[in-house]
């Protein structure tokens, strides 16, 4: 693998040359972007000239390499804090993005994703002189580094944000899936098709195969992986580590704490995953404070200064201290951000905007802001990182943007807690945000279902928690709830009134029935959904009635929207009788489909009569081998006997009657 340089000269402006150098890096015939940021002391000395950031690796500075999240490209705002505060720590800092995403070409996939992951750490490996390196994953990236790791080359320590423990669980919580996940059919569009297109991440499997200290930063209330995603991977962890493995450790952030909670993940990630607290780290801490305080005091002393647009810019691409107070007049304001968007540096974008905002009245704001779609953009990510939902609100529909307000708003209520309260948050949002607009009925049709499972749950939540508390009502006494209904998807809905009313007439809220009719869920959906409630209460003569249809001339015969083959699979799954999946065994029509599910499920009786019926002799013989003298071997016998001379006279019979035929044709009478 080999590196090479963007540009023989350096870029224009000398700007970008001391923030981050682009290193294009060849690998597997394609090029991809990686950013390099110098450790403060090298940036502070000005002895490493742009086109030399390749040969500082070799200091013996800790490096770290960032691999973010499955939203937006290496340049995110939030993203760039990271980098400038691991350089305040002297450490470089290297970042990529995957293929597919920001300037970097091809498709994104696992593989790729996790090879581009992979052949950048192995190029830092090759260009450090074995130098500390610490990866740092931010949710999708998390799952990358677990991937790559787990090949054999170790890093000091790992540092994984916001992570999750499989891809699949991650995006069946994913806020996007909101308005889908009470759809019938959500399971098996969504979050199956995911599975078979080869796409695992499954952190939870893999995190016991990572060796170095592993440190877990997760906040409670994150919007994107929940943090119950995070607990279980640690917990995992925990439970895996060994003698001969590093530390792991959860640091939980309790709600939203903004910088803070940036300022201790930088500095504490080092010091926490190297095991121990030594003077070199708290020294470098000291010297860290020191720096702060220096461009605190800075600022102070140049606050009233108002500096060329050009020079304020450049330190906000540095990360150095600056003031924007002495930019009064609006049209400066305006040069401020339209000059920070020409160079196309997201912080300098952010902090122009956000001058703006507080600085004029916010009808001048949206005005200008509209005008500069860049720059609303770089807005809009900022309000979404900060969580300011009401302005982001807010700011979509100033910019006609009101599809995407009506779903951050939508998804801001459907975050919220208490489900009484949430009903009525809803109905407003129908109102005022999904009806307003013709070309959201679709999405509006959504909503009332949503808002009409709600009102379904609440009553029946009431009454069961009643019932239950009482313990006079036997199906609670064998079920004991676990959690409330309130606000479960409309697929957990059905299961629960299957187990727990399913003999309950349709006019009822808590049938079955009912529900299925007011949400048109699928028939083959609600036959799935019934068989495994009341295989569960072990109800076989109900689940006989679900499969039991009427006949053309008003007699009745068993049918499987879903195929008996699946009916079997649910009822093994919850330990029906044998007599019970042999009956439902005999009616798969493929006998391919029923010799492969009675072998899976050791219904013995099954697998020889459908060998038996395939004419496999050799099947049948080598299974009455297998069992030895047991009752199976014997009704195996038994079986190979009767059925196969019965088949011996039925071939000579038409074997006869072929020679009857010849004779006849041919004039030869017999005696």
């Amino acid at each position: 693998m080999d590196a090479t340089t963007c540009s023989d000269k350096e870029p224009k402006g000398n700007i970008l040359s001391q923030i981050v150098v682009p290193v294009m890096v060849r690998w597997t015939q394609k090029l991809k972007v990686l950013w390099h940021k110098l450790p403060v002391s090298l940036s502070e000395s000005k002895e490493v000239a742009w086109d030399k950031y390749e040969e500082s690796l070799r200091s013996g500075k800790t490096i770290f390499l960032y691999l973010h999240g499955n939203s937006g490209t290496r340049g995110g705002y939030h993203r760039v804090q990271i980098y400038k505060f691991l350089s305040q720590l002297d450490a470089h800092v290297l970042t990529i993005d995957y293929r597919g995403f920001g300037d970097s070409t091809g498709t994104p996939s696992e593989e790729g994703v996790v090879h581009d992951a992979y052949f950048a750490y192995k190029w830092l490996k090759s260009k450090s002189n074995n130098a500390p390196i610490f990866i740092w994953g931010h949710s999708l990236g998390t799952g990358c580094v677990i991937l790559f790791i787990i090949a054999g080359d170790d890093p000091v320590g790992v540092i994984l944000e916001a992570p999750f423990n499989n891809i699949l669980e991650a995006a069946e919580h994913h806020p996007f899936s909101l308005p889908f996940r009470l759809l019938p059919w959500f399971k098996s569009i969504f979050i199956d098709s995911i599975k078979e297109h080869g796409i695992q991440f499954s952190s939870d499997e893999n995190i016991m195969k990572v060796t170095p200290h592993i440190l877990i930063l997760h906040a409670e209330d994150d919007g994107i992986v929940p943090f119950h995603l995070g607990h279980k991977l640690y917990q995992k962890a925990k439970e895996t580590r060994t003698p001969a493995t590093g530390d792991v450790e959860l640091v939980v952030f309790q709600g939203h704490h903004g910088l803070i909670k940036l300022v201790y993940m930088c500095a504490c990630a080092p010091v926490v995953n190297s095991g121990k607290k030594g003077p070199q780290d708290v020294e470098k801490m000291q010297q860290t404070i020191q720096i702060l305080k220096k461009q605190l005091l800075t600022a102070r002393r140049e606050r009233w200064i108002k500096l060329p647009v050009e020079a304020t810019l450049r330190r906000i691409m540095k990360g150095e201290a600056y003031s924007l107070e002495a930019y009064r007049a609006l049209e400066d304001k305006l040069a401020l951000l339209d000059q920070a968007t020409a160079l196309q540096d997201g912080n300098a974008i952010t902090a122009a905007v956000l001058h703006l905002r507080h600085t004029v009245k916010k009808s001048i704001f949206s005005i200008e802001l509209a005008k500069r779609p860049v720059a609303a953009n770089h807005y809009l990510s900022y309000l979404r990182a900060h969580y300011e939902h009401a302005e982001l609100v807010d700011t979509l529909v100033s910019l006609r943007r009101t599809e995407e307000a009506s779903i951050v708003k939508y998804k801001v209520i459907c975050n919220s807690g208490d489900v009484r309260n949430k009903v009525s948050m809803l109905k407003t949002c129908l109102r005022t945000h999904f009806e307003a607009d013709s070309s959201m009925a679709g999405d509006a049709a959504l909503v009332r279902e949503h808002v009409d499972l709600l009102e379904r749950q609440l009553p029946i939540e009431d009454s069961d928690a009643r019932l239950e508390a009482e313990g006079r009502t036997k199906v609670f006494r064998d079920f004991p709830r676990r959690h409330s209904l309130l606000d479960m998807p409309l697929t957990t809905t059905l299961f629960y009134s299957c187990l727990y009313h399913h003999h309950e007439l349709e006019n009822s809220l808590s049938s079955p029935l009912s529900l299925k009719k007011r949400h048109e869920i699928p028939e083959r959906q609600y036959i799935w959904t019934a068989l495994s409630a009341r295989a569960k209460a072990h109800a076989w003569a109900d689940i006989e009635n679900l499969l039991t249809a009427k006949s053309w001339f008003g007699g009745k015969k068993m049918k499987a929207p879903i195929g008996f083959d699946k009916v079997v699979e649910i009822l093994n799954k919850f330990n029906a009788p044998t007599d019970i999946l042999t009956k439902y065994l005999e009616l798969v029509e493929d006998l391919d489909i029923r010799l492969s599910l009675s072998k899976k499920i050791s219904n013995h009786k099954v697998t020889v009569e459908t060998l038996v019926k395939l004419k496999d002799r050799a099947g049948v013989e080598d299974f009455a081998h297998k069992h030895g003298g047991t009752i199976e071997a014997d009704y195996a016998r038994r079986m190979l006997k009767d059925e196969l001379g019965m088949v011996g006279l039925l071939e000579l019979s038409f074997s006869n009657a072929r020679i009857d035929k010849r004779n006849q044709n041919s004039g030869v009478v017999l005696p």
